[in-house]
């Protein structure tokens, strides 16, 4: 072999060798570049269902309350409520909010409100703790106590209960880490 041919076929071998180098980079980056493409697609279909769900729960009830309802306009929606339910204002002896406790170790007080109502029938007083829940104040009823009056039931013709009835919020109100 003349040596002109084999300094051909050196060359020819570098350069095919360098050509598959190429290829093999450029299969790679392609790869690369389809992967993260995956990897955003992944990462929008994540964004647009937290999005949903962000809309989904802002849509909602309200769960924790920025701040503390003041008092008088508790009193006057609860007092509202149980004229819906047909308690007469009469009835309503008592509404005794209570100033707001931290619960446990966490960002939210819970602020209790006790009721007292005397001598209503058990469908009324229903009624108003499902609308004092189904109201835009994220209220709970946590506790409702039921006891007979003291009067004879005999003399009755229908049943009248008295209810210590116990209404609960909870506000967001992180605390500082200052020291």
């Amino acid at each position: 072999m003349s040596k002109n041919v084999r300094q051909s076929t050196v060359l020819f071998s570098i350069v095919l060798t360098a050509l598959c180098v190429v290829a093999v980079g450029l299969h790679f980056a392609a790869a690369r570049a389809e992967t993260r493409e995956g990897l955003q697609q992944d990462d929008l279909v994540d964004c647009r269902r937290m999005a949903m769900e962000i809309n989904r729960l802002r849509a909602g009830k309200q769960r924790a309350l920025l701040k503390t309802k003041p008092a008088g306009e508790l009193n006057r929606k609860i007092s509202s409520w149980a004229k819906q339910s047909g308690i007469p204002a009469d009835s309503l002896v008592r509404i005794d909010p209570r100033p707001p406790n931290r619960v446990g170790d966490t960002v939210y007080l819970e602020q209790v409100t006790e009721l007292e109502i005397l001598g209503s029938q058990l469908p009324k007083l229903v009624e108003l703790s499902q609308i004092a829940e189904q109201a835009e104040d994220g209220l709970k009823v946590s506790s409702m106590r039921l006891s007979l009056p003291r009067s004879d039931p005999s003399e009755q013709d229908v049943e009248i209960w008295n209810v210590e009835l116990t209404l609960t919020y909870l506000i967001y109100s992180p605390t500082s880490k200052r020291r």
